[in-house]
């Protein structure tokens, strides 16, 4: 809309507030791409009393303690109903159906469908069950078969009877090389949790096996202290208690009436059977909890009927990948305890998001190696979204310019910042004549941007730093050029000339913030110093030449400790903004404990 000349004054106002308009969608649109991109969940503690408070109310789900793994996203439906999930790219997957009072979860999916297509994400819910497929329906999504869910029931399962002599068998086996089931004691002392550890780690050695989430658990310190723990171990002496074989822990099942573990783990060398002991053990603990069935999770693909192309396919992968996903052997080893079997289902939107949604699915369990330059760069992206999208954003200008330096003074022409402008209102250029740099070409100010920015927002956390970058540069802008323009008014032809000028950069900003960052320190002789030496550093070039841009500067700084002044509780053991809230920043969105 640069060519366009307006007409009247109205149409000037038109032309104006089509391009704020544009700027708002642009910056709400990258701020949407930079969350997420850098989504992760956050660590609200009240989202999570009310998961945990939903949870113990309405939570039926063998899926319902991984609600509150660390890779859940949490998206309420008022206060009555949660759904759990994970962005992998442009799709969210859901865990099961949500969470809550049931007659509010079918405004859950409805509601978490609606939130999803808000943010550009195809929606999925993966392991639903047929009641959850009643759910999904009513929101306009399709269902399909993805495996069965195995549950012994414990009230007719029998250890003697006949088809049982193999298993009986095992159990002796253990028996006679001196092993035996226990309970350890809790919480768990860290000898304990060592040993726990050199299990796991001898089983996800063996055999290529890996920790993964989303729907499983990982070993987790944390979690193990929290739950019960069964044991098999070696027989021991009044010296030493023996080696732990293997172990298994409990899981919470809330108000459903099956029993639920997680973690299975054994050590390689450990004699045949221990699996089964541990398998019977829990059998006997959840009997003696009252409770009717055990659950011992999915058999993916198994079960597996009907004609669509996506049922076909997925049964050719249960028959055919047993060498990569050993699904029949997963199913024959459930079987052998002769559970009930139940349907889990995926629901999806339409055809077409299929693939994307499996590929999604697939994703889900995977824990990235934090070792892999992928997972450290986007480590750094989640630590300093601001930094991040400010120094890509002055870099490729600053590059633009250095490779056509007539571009410049287009740019300055198009984004920069004079008086007139704010006489016509054009409030977007604020922004963008930050980005614009003074001068073409690369500048010092982008190596200073890196420090400071990084600093600044480590310490404030990214809502802040952006606060002070964007507020403290229009105040002191926004000062001087009331003062230039009354220099103007009163005949000064050097401020006429001075206001006249489209002008930009980066440098006020980058003040500001590094004057709050020392005003941020503990009060004494170390921010006192830095206090001191951030003035001598703003001031002297104001007192040596009268320097504009010093005068600039200075003001962006004040504005700045205004603004930090404000966020202080002052209280009489001083200020601690390292330790502020950061549940705004953009990194911190959802819960979990």
């Amino acid at each position: 809309m640069s060519n366009i000349e307006p007409a009247t004054r109205h149409g000037r106002w038109l032309i104006e507030s089509v391009r704020f308009a544009a700027l708002a969608v642009a910056v709400v649109g990258a701020a949407r791409l930079v969350a997420t991109a850098v989504r992760r969940p956050g660590h609200r503690p009240q989202d999570q009393a009310k998961v945990e408070e939903l949870l113990a109310g309405w939570a039926t789900s063998s899926l319902a303690p991984f609600q509150l793994l660390d890779d859940k996203s949490w998206f309420f439906a008022g206060d009555e109903a949660f759904v759990g999930y994970k962005v992998l790219g442009t799709t969210a997957v859901a865990l099961g159906e949500p969470i809550g009072r049931p007659d509010s979860q079918r405004l859950a999916v409805a509601a978490f469908v609606e939130f999803c297509e808000g943010n550009g994400w195809t929606p999925a819910f993966h392991q639903v069950t047929a009641h959850g497929v009643e759910l999904g329906r009513a929101a306009g999504l399709r269902s399909l078969k993805v495996g069965e869910e195995a549950i012994i029931d414990l009230d007719t399962w029998d250890l003697d009877a006949k088809h049982n002599k193999g298993l009986r068998s095992a159990l002796r086996r253990v028996e006679r090389a001196g092993a035996h089931l226990v309970e350890l004691q809790r919480p768990l002392d860290e000898p304990t949790l060592n040993e726990l550890s050199e299990v796991s780690d001898a089983w996800l050695a063996d055999s290529g096996h890996r920790e993964r989430t989303f729907s499983l658990g990982r070993f987790d310190r944390d979690t193990l202290r929290r739950t019960p723990v069964l044991a098999v171990r070696e027989a021991g002496d009044d010296t030493a208690p023996g080696r732990i074989l293997a172990f298994a822990n409990v899981l919470p099942s809330y108000q459903s009436l099956e029993g639920n573990f997680d973690l299975m783990r054994r050590r390689p060398d450990a004699p045949n059977g221990v699996m089964e002991t541990l398998f019977v053990g829990l059998i006997d603990r959840f009997r003696g909890e009252g409770k009717k069935g055990m659950n011992l999770g999915l058999a993916p693909l198994s079960g597996i009927e009907g004609n669509s192309l996506a049922e076909r396919a997925l049964r050719r992968l249960y028959e055919r990948g047993g060498l990569a996903f050993n699904y029949g052997g997963l199913r024959r080893y459930k079987e052998k305890w002769q559970p009930r079997w139940e349907p889990r289902y995926l629901l999806y939107h339409a055809e077409t998001d299929l693939a994307r949604v499996a590929a999604a699915v697939a994703r889900a369990g995977e824990l990235p190696d934090p070792r892999s330059l992928t997972s450290r760069l986007l480590g750094v992206v989640r630590r300093f979204p601001v930094t991040v999208a400010l120094l890509t954003l002055l870099a490729w200008l600053m590059a633009a310019t250095a490779i056509d330096p007539s571009l410049h003074h287009e740019l300055l022409r198009q984004f920069g910042l004079a008086w007139h402008d704010l006489q016509r209102l054009q409030l977007w250029r604020l922004p963008t004549s930050q980005l614009i740099q003074a001068h073409s070409g690369w500048g010092w100010n982008l190596l200073a941007a890196l420090v400071v920015l990084t600093l600044a927002e480590r310490r404030l956390g990214s809502a802040r730093t952006l606060t002070v970058f964007f507020v403290a540069d229009w105040g002191s802008t926004g000062a001087i050029l009331l003062a230039l323009r009354i220099a103007a008014a009163l005949g000064n032809t050097m401020a006429a000339d001075t206001i006249s000028r489209r002008d930009g950069g980066v440098s006020s900003a980058l003040y500001a913030l590094g004057t709050v960052l020392a005003a941020s320190l503990w009060p004494g002789r170390t921010r006192r110093v830095a206090l001191a030496a951030a003035a001598a550093v703003i001031v002297g070039p104001l007192l040596a030449n009268h320097n504009l841009a010093a005068a600039q500067h200075l003001g962006a700084a004040l504005v700045a400790l205004g603004i930090w002044w404000r966020w202080q509780p002052h209280s009489k053991r001083g200020p601690d903004i390292a330790t502020a809230d950061r549940s705004s920043s953009i990194d911190t969105q959802a819960a979990r404990p």
